[in-house]
């Protein structure tokens, strides 16, 4: 099944599907995708025992995506992006080298725009929609930064209640979170 979302981050972010773990069970599939340096080949397969090593094990971050079968059939279906009145999640973010000069290749692919570069009161970056209508922002990478990829993931923004509550998750939660992971054989 090819699914609209995983093409667009892989094909237009240049993105690379690492990893598929399948729950038909619970039907739906998580996908998972991460920025490789330019010219890097990846040498799994999703979805076998050696990319679930490497999910587990990476230096970096991932993007996960999550298929719920049946979706793609339903036109009127549609998810909540997060980004109306009180919702929590904002936006994923990738980094570039030129907002105008990439905007203006992501417009001649048809790609849907939130905020151009020039619009609005903050100039210099730009917002597009995923395919399931979610807000994706292209901001420029510094110049010394050296990444030779067109886009790379850079950032996740979640609109936060208090900041001193939320400060203080990774020392209080993350520890047991992260203990609570299980063995990389479990996969």
């Amino acid at each position: 099944m090819q699914v609209k979302s995983v093409a667009f981050y892989r094909d237009v972010m240049g993105m690379t599907l690492i990893d598929k773990l399948e729950f038909p069970d619970m039907s739906f599939d998580l996908y998972f995708l991460t920025t490789l340096p330019e010219g890097e080949t990846y040498p799994h397969t999703p979805g076998s025992d050696e990319a679930h090593r490497y999910l587990w094990t990476m230096k970096g971050a991932t993007l996960e995506l999550t298929h719920n079968y049946g979706t793609e059939k339903d036109d009127a279906f549609k998810y909540h992006p997060g980004n109306a009145e009180k919702d929590g999640f904002g936006h994923v973010a990738f980094n570039c080298n030129d907002v105008y000069a990439s905007s203006a290749r992501l417009e001649e692919k048809g790609i849907q725009f939130k905020k151009k570069p020039d619009d609005g009161r903050m100039k210099g970056l730009a917002f597009v929609y995923d395919p399931d209508g979610y807000w994706v922002e292209i901001v420029k990478r510094d110049d010394k930064a050296g990444i030779p990829n067109e886009f790379n993931l850079s950032q996740t923004m979640l609109r936060i209640k208090d900041p001193k509550v939320c400060s203080n998750l990774p020392k209080h939660i993350l520890a047991r979170c992260t203990a609570s992971l299980p063995a990389i054989g479990a996969f």
